[in-house]
């Protein structure tokens, strides 16, 4: 399920292939849900599912076109939080296209112009020969995706595009998909430009506490003094990020679980970046919130990398926290 998912194309306001995908499995199911006119997605499980609410984005960071060149190159707006310094040589999808991101090389530029990168130096190279070819293919405002396979390798890692967030709706359906549980599950959109999707959400729901799965970020790398997480040393428990601040007696709750069950986790030690916790928190009035997360190294890129050990570490948290609480 998590490779299906990550294959799929969800930038930030261009969902349907992901609420499609998870249509699907709830119809086929027969799991009760609502979407809303955005596409977020609300189900219901079990005999109290008030109790409790499990929370997951859908979006993936990408880009949209916001302009073609008289020599048809490609114009192009991040959605979402990326790194532009990754982004040369990147492979993309728009639509059914597939094109390159290039830039000026180094040695053709003068000393003087050679500063930071930035994403308006860069373009998409379609193989178009004028903006009336390119326009054959594209137009202004279509979403751009990155091109990267689901790949295992080593002895315990995956990488993908997309992982952040798919990783969280994979185990949300995996504990849908058991009918043993009670919880309401909340499949939102719009999370990396802004949290909206979780902002219609909490108005129509009201559990005791809240649950949001995330990807999180892993400097477990060469030259990293201060890694916030690890790979392969569990899921993450969340006290603080730069949005929210998790129920300190709901986290006590979750790592007494985890330790009495045995579930390799760990803490996650930075404090920057946030996610939907601070808006089910904050806009639902005090619902007890917690976060977890997965490590992910290099996310917010095509090739993003988490353990298969913690992905089965969260699910098994998850589904301890939901026969306890």
């Amino acid at each position: 399920m998590l490779k299906e998912l990550c294959e799929l194309c969800g930038v930030s306001g261009y969902e349907d292939e992901v609420i499609a995908y998870i249509e699907n499995i709830l119809l086929k199911n027969n799991i009760v849900y609502a979407k809303d006119r955005l596409g977020n997605i609300i189900a219901r499980s079990g005999e109290n599912p008030d109790r409790l609410a499990l929370f997951a984005h859908m979006d993936e960071v990408g880009f949209v076109v916001r302009g073609i060149t008289s020599s048809g190159m490609i114009k192009f707006a991040a959605m979402g939080g990326v790194d532009e310094g990754i982004l040369p040589s990147g492979v993309v999808k728009i639509g059914d296209v597939k094109g390159v991101i290039g830039n000026i090389p180094k040695h053709l530029k003068d000393k003087k112009d050679d500063t930071k990168l930035s994403i308006s130096d860069l373009f998409i190279d379609i193989g178009a020969v004028s903006r009336e070819d390119a326009l054959n293919y594209v137009s202004i405002g279509d979403p751009i995706y990155w091109v990267s396979n689901f790949v295992e390798f080593g002895d315990d890692f995956i990488k993908a595009k997309a992982l952040d967030d798919r990783v969280g709706v994979s185990v949300i359906l995996e504990m849908l998909l058991e009918k043993k549980y009670s919880f309401t599950a909340c499949f939102v959109t719009r999370e990396e430009i802004g949290l909206i999707g979780s902002k219609m959400v909490i108005n129509e729901i009201n559990p005791e506490y809240a649950v949001v799965l995330e990807v999180t970020t892993c400097a477990d790398l060469p030259g990293s003094s201060f890694p916030s997480t690890r790979l392969g040393e569990g899921v993450a428990i969340s006290v603080l990020d730069g949005g929210s601040v998790s129920d300190s007696l709901f986290n006590k709750q979750i790592l007494s679980i985890a330790k009495r069950r045995k579930i390799p986790h760990q803490y996650k030690l930075t404090t920057r970046g946030g996610n939907d916790a601070g808006i089910v928190s904050y806009y639902s009035g005090g619902v007890k919130t917690a976060v977890l997360s997965l490590p992910g190294r290099y996310i917010h890129s095509p090739v993003s990398v988490i353990s298969k050990s913690d992905y089965t570490a969260m699910r098994k948290l998850v589904s301890k926290i939901l026969e306890e609480v």
